[in-house]
Order: C-alpha cells, then sequence, then structure tokens
C-alpha cells in the first residue's frame, strides 16, 4: 500500500467502529475486513459536492465535504513531513559523517575559484616581488634568496611563483627560521592548490559567560567584548558537560548530561548524538552495539583529537548505550562561530545553554624567517622568473 492508503484504511476503520458502535453493536474482525475491502482507498474522501441554482444549501452536507477535505489534507501533510524528515536525516547523517571531505572539497573549489581570478580576493599579501632577483645556480638548481619575512605562527598562507616554462615538481619554496623547530618548505599555491600552517599555535584567550536561568532568549546573543580584532578568529563553546541529541522522528533536539563510566547514556528513540572535545588528546568509548554512522574510525575502543575543538558525531538506533572516559580537556555541547558586530560578539546558536566559554585566537606571535625559492630548470631564471609573492589567509 502507499502512505496515504493507509492513512484512509485507518481513518475508515475507526468510522465502521463508530458506526457499529451507535447501533451498539462491537462487530467482529471479519465484518470490519469485509467493510474495509469494499472502499477504494486509492480515492479521496471528499466526493464530488453537486447543487442545482436555486436549490437550497444543504449545510449538513457542505460541513461534510469541508471535513472531508480537511482531512485529505491532513493526510498529505503528514505524509509530507515524514518524507521531508527522512529526507533532511539522510542529509544530516550524510553532512556529519563526510564533513571533512565536504570541508576539504568546499576548500579546493574555493580556491580554485580564486586562483582563477588570480588570487586577486585570496587574503592578505605579505610579500611580493617581481625583479631584482638575488641569484645563485648550482647544477640547474637555482637559488632565489627573497629575504627575511615574520609570519604569525600558527596562521595559514600560500606561495604563489609565476615561472615561464617550469614543471609542476620543479619548484618550492624553503622557510628557514633561527631556530630550527619552526623550518618548514612548501610548493607553490598555484601548481597544488595547497596551503601551509606556519609551525606554532595562535594564542587562545578563553572567556567564561554564565546566562542567569530567568534569562529568556528569543534570538541572537549580543555579547559586549572591548578590543575586538576582526583579524583574530572568535568561537563560542555552550553547554558544558553536556551532550545534544537531535531525534530522527521529530527533528527535535535535547540536553543531556555528558555519557561518563558512572552515567552511561541510552538512547530511547533512534536520534543523533553530538558534543565536542575542547584541548583534549583522545577519548574512550564503550558501545553495546556499533553505531549506524560516525565522524571518527571505529578502532581500538578510542577516539583522537586531530584540533583543539574535535567534534564527535554519532547515529545511533533505540537501544544504543554509550559512555566516554576522558583523561584531559572539556567536553562541550556545540560550538558556534562568534560573528563580531561592532563592539559585540553575536552567538546564535542554541538558545536552551546557559553557560558558554569564548574563545579568541590571536594571531600575535612571530617567526622570522629567511625565505628561498629553488627552480630546477636549465633555462635562465632571470628572464623566465615573472613575480614572487606570499598570501596570508
Amino acid at each position: 500500500m502507499y502512505k496515504d492508503m493507509i492513512l484512509k484504511m485507518q481513518y475508515h476503520k475507526e468510522e465502521i467502529l463508530k458506526a457499529f458502535v451507535k447501533k451498539g453493536y462491537f462487530p467482529k474482525d471479519d465484518e470490519i475486513t469485509a467493510r474495509l475491502e469494499s472502499i477504494d482507498k486509492r480515492i479521496a474522501l471528499f466526493k464530488t459536492y453537486k447543487f442545482q441554482p436555486g436549490e437550497k444549501l444543504n449545510i449538513k452536507e457542505l460541513n461534510h465535504c469541508l471535513a472531508s477535505i480537511h482531512k485529505d489534507l491532513v493526510f498529505l501533510y503528514k505524509i509530507l513531513e515524514e518524507i521531508s524528515i527522512i529526507e533532511l536525516n539522510k542529509l544530516r547523517t550524510y553532512v556529519e559523517t563526510h564533513m571533512t571531505y565536504l570541508e576539504d572539497t568546499a576548500k579546493h573549489f574555493k580556491d580554485r575559484a580564486n586562483e582563477e581570478v588570480k588570487s586577486t580576493t585570496m587574503g592578505t599579501t605579505l610579500f611580493f616581488k617581481s625583479g631584482n632577483w638575488d641569484i645563485d645556480t648550482k647544477d640547474n638548481i637555482t637559488t632565489v634568496d627573497l629575504g627575511n619575512l615574520d609570519l604569525i605562527q600558527g596562521s595559514k598562507i600560500a606561495c604563489f611563483a609565476e615561472v615561464h616554462n617550469a614543471t609542476n615538481n620543479s619548484i618550492s619554496f624553503s622557510f628557514d627560521a633561527l631556530d630550527d623547530d619552526y623550518d618548514f618548505k612548501a610548493l607553490p599555491y598555484n601548481y597544488n592548490n595547497s596551503t601551509y600552517k606556519v609551525p606554532g599555535d595562535l594564542e587562545i584567550k578563553k572567556q567564561e559567560l554564565k546566562l542567569n536561568e530567568d534569562v529568556v532568549v528569543n534570538g541572537d546573543v549580543n555579547i559586549p567584548m572591548s578590543d575586538l580584532n576582526e583579524n583574530n578568529e572568535y568561537y563560542i563553546m555552550g553547554g558544558k558537560r553536556l551532550m545534544m541529541v537531535t531525534s530522527k522522528d521529530t527533528n527535535y533536539t535535547r540536553l543531556y548530561d555528558f555519557a561518563d563510566v558512572s552515567t552511561p547514556f541510552y538512547a530511547e528513540e533512534n536520534c543523533y548524538i553530538t558534543f565536542y572535545i575542547a584541548d583534549g588528546t583522545e577519548i574512550e568509548y564503550s558501545f553495546n552495539k556499533k553505531p549506524i554512522h560516525t565522524n571518527f574510525s571505529l578502532q581500538n575502543g578510542i577516539i583522537k583529537c586531530e584540533s583543539d575543538m574535535q567534534k564527535v558525531f554519532l547515529d545511533v538506533e533505540q537501544g544504543f548505550v554509550c559512555s566516554f572516559k576522558i583523561e584531559e580537556g572539556d567536553i562541550w555541547a556545540s560550538k558556534e562561530d562568534g560573528i563580531i558586530n561592532g563592539d559585540n560578539l553575536v552567538y546564535n546558536g542554541n538558545v536552551s545553554l546557559r553557560d558558554f566559554e569564548i574563545r579568541e585566537y590571536v594571531k600575535r606571535y612571530k617567526t622570522r624567517y629567511n625565505i628561498k625559492l629553488l627552480i630546477n630548470s636549465e633555462d635562465d631564471i632571470s628572464a623566465v622568473l615573472n613575480k614572487v609573492y606570499i598570501k596570508e589567509l
């Protein structure tokens, strides 16, 4: 049966029961089945309403027709809601379990688009040179000394070199610092579309924020902050030691205490579980059965933290039980980008949360590098090297 036929069958069954009960008789199953078989459940409940001009309006019949139309629409909306939730859940599962791939794909096409417009929209230019090259050549390897440049630790950069007739693997950049631990090498972005993280980490400033229980949040939360810097990155963690659990049937989200060893979480329905590990290295997990989907590899009972704000996502079915053990770091239910609006940092996440941690990633500490461009070519480099530039993203 189609979905609408099932709903109509249930409706007709109830109407048949009401009709029998009104007569003081409770029917047997075969009597109900016989009546149901005589009804065409493929057609709508509403039947054509006919009247002649000048005929007295039959209010009772008209109300019955309107009620039938209403019921038909209710059936259709129920089916539409069910289909929408199923499709939404499919999309949510795909996005959460393939987030890294999707982010990499989005980044690739964004970078490619930027490259196609000659990188004019791609970050801030830190270095640019188009002549007066300091060149040293030995055995077809030409080293171009580009001088010194200060780079922010933990920042991302892209390197560009326009060299005529150069192959993809014949050009590279060498970044040499006073401390060898900060040295790194890079390939030109316009050949391999790769960006590079400058060794070191951004300074992280943390600030706690708690909302009183009687505060009603109906929209965005504006957090007054001094010295907001558009060059820095802001994130808002919300709901310490909590998890967000979203029903797959209703799409309604509830907050639960973090499932540790002493208080495991039991899934009363098919749902999604989401939380973040902040400043952790790894977390142990224990499941009574395998989740349907996760955004991490199921092996050795351990989730490795690949960033300082590691997201954990599980797609589970009813009856799933889980617990986690974490040695260091904190657990948060959500992570949102902090949006700068004047002297305020705007939070537009879950309005049920009451405790937050604001994280500002400060681009402060710098390392001085001597930068060299290495080119493997038999050509006269001074004639084929057009320009070199480095951008901070």
